[in-house]
């Protein structure tokens, strides 16, 4: 019996956390604007800000999406929980 209770308070544990992660990435999200995503790109990159344009800006309500020129090169970027990850068109 004492089993079961502990499987089932663990699973309400990993229930309320997994569905705390959208309200945190929501919130993260929220603030997020170009100027804030241009910023976060140039950190990714290891680059001023001047080196780093910003296109085709779309915030969504768990991340934004954007693309980066960076160096003559294009990226697909895409910020979720604040963290920034970007990609070669093309690439996986």
């Amino acid at each position: 019996m004492k089993n079961i209770v502990k499987v089932a308070a663990i699973a309400v544990i990993a229930v309320s956390v997994s569905g705390c992660a959208g309200v945190l990435s929501s919130v993260t999200n929220a603030s997020m604007d170009e100027k804030t995503a241009q910023a976060k790109t140039a950190e990714y990159f290891g680059a001023s800000e001047g080196q780093v344009k910003i296109s085709n800006f779309s915030k969504n309500l768990i991340d934004t999406t954007y693309r980066a020129y960076y160096k003559g090169t294009l990226y697909n970027c895409n910020i979720q929980y604040g963290g920034v990850e970007c990609k070669k068109p093309g690439s996986s």
